[in-house]
């Protein structure tokens, strides 16, 4: 099956990769732009070519709910950039969870839960309880040790976010993945806060399985929704707490997936990915549009520079508010003074992030004034799409009782930005 090593080196650096990986020139055309394969499938050499499609026994295109060409070549740029060995690309954020969960957990199961999670993961997971009777086991993610307790004969996963919550925490990877490997368990991360890893890179410290949405950082423009899940290619399938890996698989003529997509394959350790795909994508149908694939190369060409660019102007924007008289706080994982710092320092060394929150004085008043009053920072559901936003955050997120606000800073000049709001802060 597909290769995140397709046309780079081992020692290519994340520049190089963001541009080149995963892609050669298409085939007969020679084209250099990455071609969109806009069909819904594909034909068949022949009757026995069919046959070892469907049964996994030869890499190809079928249908485009489970596999496309210009999805293809995302996957594997996405996966190299994450440092793992495959990627499955779906619609949306919330889609590449419930997948992920989905090739997992199963009914009386349970997932162990930082409880900074947001909110609309949260969500999620109430309705896995509500709906399929799959319990979530919060913790203080504080402390990796903390996760220990809450593992029980049930669990199947360890569950943290980057940058989460109000006080944007930086989970200990490493600590964290050491409690659930020790455990016999995979740690998923969802890492849209970590810029498809260039900011935060949860693979190379211990984390098995990524998510994360690619409208944000990894797409870049606000333009399609998207979500993946990045396979690390490490975690040890076959301890038996996850039969649907070792078992014969009934849609697949007995195939055992550990055997077929495990380390000993020629595939190597592609297991979850491919579980992810041909049974979870498959049979939920969950696809990526090949249009929004192809915008969300293009987005990834220039990775690197917009995500530095976006933690610059967020680490500028901290220090700045944090020396108003109108601001009483702020948090930011940059600013010596977050609980995390040196964490972040650790895990995040290329930047902190676009993303800060901040105590405006006056309550709700003054909130709603400089909100009104902004003229070029606007207030959207999708952040990280290259403007800089703010809005207000829920009650049960708010940081002190004056007025928090929500803020992702964009690629816009510093000083643009900072004359704006000073703007509404005076006004």
């Amino acid at each position: 099956m597909p290769d995140a090593a397709a046309n780079f080196r081992p020692d290519h650096r994340f520049e190089t990769l963001q541009v080149h990986a995963g892609q050669t020139p298409a085939p007969v055309t020679n084209a250099r732009a990455l071609p969109i394969y806009q069909t819904s499938s594909f034909t068949f050499n022949d009757s026995a070519h069919a046959a070892r499609l469907f049964a996994l026994e030869e890499e190809g295109n079928v249908y485009t709910r489970i596999f496309n060409p210009t999805s293809d070549v995302f996957e594997r740029r996405i996966a190299a950039l994450e440092g793992g060995v495959a990627a499955v690309a779906v619609g949306t954020h919330a889609a590449a969870r419930f997948l992920a969960f989905n090739t997992l957990l199963t009914h009386g199961d349970d997932i162990v839960v930082s409880n900074s999670i947001g909110s609309e993961t949260r969500h999620q997971l109430l309705a896995f309880e509500r709906n399929f009777g799959i319990h979530a086991r919060f913790v203080d993610d504080g402390v990796a040790g903390a996760f220990a307790p809450a593992i029980g004969p049930r669990t199947r996963a360890v569950y943290v976010e980057t940058l989460a919550g109000a006080g944007l925490r930086v989970p200990d990877f490493a600590g964290i993945a050491e409690v659930a490997h020790a455990a016999g368990l995979p740690l998923l991360v969802d890492n849209t806060a970590g810029g498809g890893g260039y900011l935060a890179q949860p693979l190379a410290h211990g984390a098995d399985v990524v998510i994360a949405a690619t409208n944000r950082l990894i797409g870049g423009h606000g333009a399609p929704a998207g979500g993946v899940i990045i396979d690390g290619g490490r975690f040890d399938w076959s301890s038996g707490r996850f039969a649907e890996f070792t078992q014969p698989s009934a849609g697949y003529h007995g195939l055992r997936f550990w055997e077929r997509f495990g380390p000993g394959s020629p595939t190597g350790n592609v297991a979850f990915a491919i579980r992810s795909r041909v049974e979870g994508a498959r049979d939920i149908g969950p696809s990526l549009s090949p249009l929004s694939a192809f915008q969300f190369v293009i987005g990834l060409e220039t990775l690197s520079l917009r995500a530095q660019r976006h933690a610059d102007n967020a680490l500028a924007l901290a220090h700045w508010l944090r020396a108003r008289p109108e601001v009483s706080a702020v948090v930011y994982p940059g600013l010596p003074e977050h609980p995390q710092h040196a964490l972040a320092r650790r895990y995040l060394p290329n930047g902190f992030g676009s993303e800060l929150r901040f105590v405006l004085r006056g309550g709700g008043d003054a909130a709603a004034r400089l909100l009104a009053g902004l003229e070029l920072v606007g207030s959207v559901v999708n952040p990280d799409d290259g403007r800089t936003q703010i809005d207000t955050v829920e009650p049960e997120n708010a940081l002190s009782d004056g007025a928090t606000l929500r803020l992702f800073a964009g690629l816009e000049h510093f000083d643009d930005l900072v004359a704006d709001i000073d703007r509404a802060l005076t006004r």
